[in-house]
């Protein structure tokens, strides 16, 4: 199952969740590329399709359960993020080379 949403400017929050872990969604992240004042992402199951180049740099709360990451990328943008909750078993590590992880970034657990 491929998503693509199109979003406009006046969107503040997206939720998606699939309910079983036996099938993920996979949400492209060019999806993002208009939602300039996106500040709150809910994903449930959900794979990203894309490089982070569209992924919302205005993030204010992130929550991606079941986030399929082992680590999170370099180029992550994290410099917005108040909290962020990515309840994974495969997620290991929140840096990876040098990445600069915000003195003001909640770890949600």
């Amino acid at each position: 199952m491929f998503l693509f949403y199109q979003g406009s400017g006046a969107i503040k929050g997206l939720a998606l969740e699939m309910n079983t872990s036996a099938y993920q969604a996979e949400l492209r992240t060019k999806a993002f590329s208009m939602m300039h004042k996106l500040r709150l992402l809910k994903l449930n199951n959900v794979r990203r399709r894309g490089g982070y180049k569209d992924f919302p740099k205005n993030l204010k709360w992130l929550r991606w359960h079941n986030c399929p990451l082992r680590s999170l990328p370099k180029d992550f943008p994290l410099s917005n993020l108040v909290a962020i909750d990515m309840q994974s078993r495969k997620l290991k590590k929140l840096e990876n080379g040098n990445m600069v992880v915000p003195a003001n970034l909640c770890f949600l657990r």
